[in-house]
């Protein structure tokens, strides 16, 4: 992955799976979103993933069961190979936990996935869930 600097005229930038994207686009991507699944069974989560690989195996495995209905990654503006995640879901922490146990040295996104966007998530890693 190629580094790319996260702010570009003033708005900070997303990456997206089309590719990237400014954060007023997502903003109102995800406000359609809402509007069209009705808010009262779609919740916002936020988390980390040690890398891309591993976000994309998590992503792969939930993909059929159609667990996330859109996402937002951000690169680490370091350089690391962490990735922050914002998704919508209309499933539960719980299953969306279960299935993050099912990813291999998926123990970074267990532990900071938490029902929150992702300006509140502290992505500070909770060691007492496994």
């Amino acid at each position: 992955m190629t580094s790319k600097p996260d702010i570009v005229r003033g708005q900070s930038n997303t990456w997206t799976r089309g590719g990237q994207a400014k954060s007023s686009d997502v903003a109102a991507t995800m406000e359609k979103l809402l509007a069209s699944q009705g808010t009262a069974s779609v919740m916002l989560f936020s988390m980390r993933a040690e890398c891309l690989v591993d976000f994309n195996r998590f992503f792969e495995l939930v993909k059929p069961e159609g667990l996330i209905l859109e996402y937002t990654m951000h690169p680490d503006a370091d350089g690391f190979p962490d990735v922050e995640i914002e998704f919508t879901s209309d499933s539960t922490l719980g299953k969306l936990s279960d299935a993050i146990r099912r990813v291999p040295d998926g123990h970074t996104m267990l532990q900071t996935l938490r029902p929150m966007p992702l300006a509140e998530n502290s992505m500070e890693r909770d060691y007492d869930i496994r």
